[in-house]
């Protein structure tokens, strides 16, 4: 059992992060999404989270973070 500093958006970002990478998006979106609660100018939050939302075909939320991210100042998505 991990135990999370409720309060340490890096924790999350980077749970998310090995989340996302073993496929796990749905447990992604959840720990991206704490990020967001905790410290929503996070740089790449939007980005990764619609990631997310795209391989789980939930085309309306990925279009939603993917217009937040541009607006926090991310355009390119070949950033990451």
């Amino acid at each position: 059992l991990l135990l999370l500093d409720s309060t340490d958006a890096d924790v999350y970002f980077k749970r998310a992060d090995l989340l996302r990478s073993v496929l796990l998006y749905n447990d992604a979106i959840k720990d991206y999404s704490k990020v967001i609660e905790l410290k929503p100018d996070y740089f790449g939050i939007f980005l990764n989270r619609a990631e997310c939302y795209i391989e789980t075909d939930n085309r309306e939320l990925a279009l939603k973070d993917l217009a937040r991210s541009t607006w926090k100042g991310i355009t390119d998505y070949n950033t990451y």
